[in-house]
């Protein structure tokens, strides 16, 4: 039976969720299965947690040991980049629970859900494989990187798909869209290059690119947004709102990622992985799919 290593950070848990994390605790407690219980401080970067850890469970068998991050999907992707980089023959699975938005402080008749997930992580039999993202080259810093969800370069992609304001009469909603939209026409486009294995693509008014990962199927997809006129925005904008599938949209453009596809953006710009900061600067790296055994 494989004990569980909980990492988890203060600066993600709040008064209101000491007493859930207590009754966690005691879930894998009394089922004899906590192998240990780390609260992460704010001085030292998750990544480093995770390989330490990595390196300290014993390197035998298939499985040994779970470990269960308890946090958000950006310390989730560190953790996970940090076990990686312990090189170890048998990979750790990694299992997450992730706080919900607001907690209910009120007694209720019904468990809460995270109760109900330590308990189900507990009948989990084996790991089954996900997969990650992997990005090598300059970030803009030489490095690599994996990822679970999303790396982006400019814009975040979350501003295109929440949802515009509706409230008030329609004078105070067009009024509402147009502010919301200058911060877009401000972006200072980038030319965008990709190394596809049958073409070559070229975007030179790049506003946003994104990878997209897939984890269940191993998938990688780029999305790129060219700068375009007020107008324009607002209408893709508009297209969007009605559901649209981003390839559907003018402006918009998203392709599927082959392994070992190149990505050049020759321009000052700021990138993020799963939340995660990765610097301002130029890029050039290579994409790949990398298989991680996960618990769930």
């Amino acid at each position: 039976m494989q004990n569980f290593y909980v990492l988890y950070s203060n600066s993600e848990s709040e008064n209101a969720q000491d007493s859930l994390l207590t009754q966690i605790q005691n879930t894998f407690t009394q089922a004899n299965r906590l192998g240990s219980w780390t609260q992460m401080t704010d001085d030292t970067n998750p990544f480093f947690w995770a390989k330490r850890l990595g390196r300290r469970i014993p390197d035998t068998t298939a499985d040994p040991a779970v470990v269960l991050v308890i946090g958000s999907t950006t310390l989730l992707t560190e953790v996970v980049n940090g076990l990686i980089a312990a090189k170890r023959t048998y990979q750790l699975p990694i299992a997450h629970l992730q706080f919900p938005a607001t907690i209910e402080l009120e007694a209720t008749n019904q468990p809460n859900p995270l109760i109900t997930q330590s308990q189900s992580l507990l009948q989990v039999k084996q790991s089954h494989t996900q997969y990650l993202a992997h990005v090598v080259g300059a970030l803009p810093k030489k490095a690599d990187r994996y990822f679970l969800n999303r790396l982006t370069v400019g814009i975040s992609l979350d501003l295109f798909e929440s949802k515009l304001p509706v409230k008030g009469n329609l004078l105070n909603q067009f009024f509402s869209w147009w502010r919301w939209l200058e911060q877009f026409n401000l972006q200072t486009s980038f030319p965008t290059y990709l190394g596809l294995k049958n073409r070559y693509l070229s975007h030179r008014k790049t506003l946003t690119f994104t990878l997209t990962n897939h984890p269940d199927s191993g998938r990688i997809t780029a999305l790129i947004v060219d700068k375009m006129n007020f107008i324009g925005m607002f209408l893709a904008f508009w297209q969007l709102q009605r559901q649209k599938e981003p390839a559907q949209v003018h402006g918009f453009e998203e392709t599927e990622v082959s392994a070992m596809t190149t990505v050049h953006i020759a321009d000052i710009q700021t990138a993020t992985a799963d939340g995660k900061r990765l610097g301002t600067g130029t890029f050039a790296f290579t994409v790949d799919s990398y298989a991680y055994p996960f618990w769930s």
